[in-house]
């Protein structure tokens, strides 16, 4: 990870130089954990939640979190938008996804993954899927993307705690793939 990149207190951070953020996220008991395999043309991790919510409770604030850190980034208008099954979309184009599994009860995971940059030869011939870069990001690196993911997820985590889960459940369907900002 660059090291600039800051994560809230409460999280700790193990880099995988390979394999699956995802599988080693479930086999870690502290909440907090935040594992990140390291790519530089992808974000690839996975971080291992406070227990409170419910899995779709978890699967809004992480899916939000990752929605509202790519409107930080992003350029000027350009729609971010969430569905039901976890992927996010800019522009209409899915550029990564937000899952929640079961970790060591009463934990559950959220495994991120978003494409920076990817090495599509021929850009635009599948208007479905796209990265950052080709969304007009420009360079966004990983640890970068990463750090202003957690901000927000602790965010959405106190909403959730402190004002429960209606005002959670409206600004996830104001985040729906055809919903208003």
């Amino acid at each position: 990870m660059e090291p600039h990149a800051h994560l809230p207190p409460m999280f700790r951070l193990t880099e995988l130089e390979t394999g699956d953020a995802r599988a080693t996220a479930r086999t870690v008991s502290e909440a907090g954990s935040v594992l990140h395999v390291a790519r530089p043309d992808r974000l690839d991790c996975a971080v291992v939640l406070q227990p409170g919510a419910d899995e779709r409770s978890a699967a809004k604030m992480a899916q939000l979190a990752m929605a509202d850190a790519l409107a930080v980034l992003a350029p000027p208008e350009r729609p971010i938008t969430l569905d039901p099954h976890g992927w996010l979309m800019v522009d209409g184009a899915v550029v990564g996804r937000v899952e929640i599994e079961a970790g060591i009860p009463p934990r559950l995971v959220a495994a991120v993954s978003v494409e920076l940059r990817g090495e599509d030869e021929a850009p635009g011939l599948h208007p479905d899927r796209s990265d950052l870069w080709e969304e007009g990001f420009g360079e966004v690196a990983p640890g970068e993307l990463l750090e202003v993911f957690c901000r927000h997820l602790l965010s959405w985590q106190d909403v959730f705690h402190e004002d429960g889960p209606a005002v959670l459940d409206a600004a996830w369907h104001r985040r729906m793939r055809g919903g208003h900002e």
